[in-house]
């Protein structure tokens, strides 16, 4: 990978585009939001807007996602963002948290990654920003 001051002296036509380029990938970045698709057993399929540095994820009614499917463990994983980027973290030894299929105690998180949680699947979707 080529540094931008490398990039200035050996290629200095290029240097503007360049950062003109890394301004835009970094506003686009921020005009995406980070969504949990809910599929659940017991309720209706929704979405779930993650907001904050620390979403809680589990049956207790004090996660910030709720949900309601008894083979969930009432703190069954948080949904860390850091550095823009989405982790997900098992909070305990119960219930195992299964990335793709796959059992994770921390993992990163890419858009489409499913997340089984007892009989709850989440999924996490990128959408444009709007208004």
């Amino acid at each position: 990978m080529i540094n931008m001051e490398t990039l200035h002296h050996s290629f200095p036509h290029l240097a503007g585009a360049a950062a003109r380029l890394g301004l835009w990938l970094k506003n686009t970045e921020a005009c995406r939001v980070a969504y949990l698709k809910i599929i659940s057993p017991v309720e209706n399929e929704t979405y779930f807007r993650l907001r904050g540095t620390v979403t809680t994820v589990g049956r207790s009614p004090d996660c910030a996602l709720q949900l309601l499917d008894d083979t969930v463990s009432r703190h069954h994983c948080k949904i860390i963002k850091s550095d823009g980027d989405y982790w997900v973290q098992e909070t305990g030894p119960t219930n195992p948290v299964l990335l793709n299929s796959r059992p994770i105690a921390r993992h990163r998180l890419e858009p489409g990654d499913r997340l089984a949680l007892g009989n709850s699947r989440l999924i996490l979707v990128e959408k444009p920003q709007t208004g």
